[in-house]
């Protein structure tokens, strides 16, 4: 086995209070790249299994991998480190690895912990298939040619830091999420949410309050409506689900690709249901018309206060009056 993926379990998560779990999309992505670039890849999703860290280092050393890497929010954090402490116990010779928010901004105090070989900083994809190429397949050791992660010097114990790595410009370019690696009909997560997808990275704005813009870039970046619907006709057909979560932070910035993607969705002849979220300021009627005869069931708005002053406070860039005349459009 190359490459396990580990989403560790969650105890203080809201999904506790709501009653369901969703596939973890963020490993699946960088599964299929992983996938695409031809190394062997499981996921262990212990945030649904709930083994805890003992048994899942357990299942891990059967497997024997080259890299061990988990995904970690700051909830997660405490409980990811101890997933670490009980794998490299088991196998110290792994290659160690930890992403996800939390890590990108605080990596050096993830790397105080010396179980910590790698943090991957940002958007994953790509930096960890060049990891694995150049670990697995090349045997390299040094490890500082490689884009987008902080390490710590195994001769000076020095965190380093190498060159960001730009974006991925190209999301098309993209292979569809693994979700042939997870057990997907064991997800207890409401329909739509089993069929959570991203169709774009990136936001334009600054709220206070959010991270988004800082890890995934101020660009707004977004798949093909033609690459969009492929991945819905994939779930449509192969896991029959009729219920689709756009999790986009800005899914309607580009009015005239919604409305592409609306098209295409009706032209293929897709009988879905589909849900996303939005600004007040980005919605018109015309458009809510044109998703809503396509599929479109539920838009969340990001309304966040009903006070001006803390809306202001927050830099959402909104007037209560938008988010009123939002609501009465629908």
């Amino acid at each position: 086995m190359d490459v396990i993926l580990i989403n560790p379990y969650d105890e203080n998560a809201v999904k506790n209070s709501l009653g369901f779990i969703t596939p973890p999309l963020n490993l699946m992505y960088l599964a299929s790249s992983l996938e695409h670039a031809s190394f062997s890849v499981k996921i262990i999703d212990d945030d649904l299994l709930q083994r805890g860290y003992h048994k899942v280092s357990q299942m891990a050393a059967k497997l024997n991998p080259k890299i061990i890497a988990l995904t970690a929010t700051t909830s997660t954090i405490k409980t990811a480190m101890k997933y670490i402490k009980s794998i490299k116990k088991a196998l110290p010779n792994s290659l160690s690895v930890l992403g996800g928010p939390h890590p990108t901004f605080m990596p050096a105090e993830v790397l105080k912990d010396t179980r910590v070989d790698v943090v991957i900083l940002g958007e994953g994809e790509e930096t960890m298939v060049h990891l694995a190429s150049d670990y697995i397949d090349k045997e390299r050791q040094d490890i500082s040619s490689i884009s987008g992660i902080a390490y710590t010097d195994p001769q000076t114990r020095v965190i380093k830091f190498t060159q960001p790595r730009p974006l991925i410009k190209d999301l098309d370019s993209l292979p569809l999420p693994a979700r042939h690696l997870v057990p997907f009909d064991s997800y207890n997560a409401s329909k739509d949410q089993s069929g959570g997808m991203i169709t774009s990275r990136g936001c334009v704005f600054s709220c206070g309050y959010c991270t988004s813009s800082l890890i995934m870039g101020k660009k707004f970046r977004s798949r093909s409506p033609q690459n969009v619907v492929d991945e819905i006709e994939e779930l449509y057909y192969h896991y029959k689900i009729r219920d689709i979560a756009f999790l986009d932070d800005t899914f309607l910035l580009n009015k005239k690709r919604a409305y592409a993607i609306a098209q295409e969705i009706k032209d293929r002849g897709l009988d879905v249901n589909f849900v996303a979220s939005s600004r007040v300021d980005m919605v018109n009627y015309n458009l809510l018309q044109k998703l809503k005869s396509s599929g479109m069931s539920t838009l969340y708005y990001g309304v966040e206060s009903g006070s001006q002053r803390i809306l202001d406070l927050m830099k959402k860039g909104i007037t209560l009056k938008q988010a009123e005349d939002a609501v009465k459009k629908c």
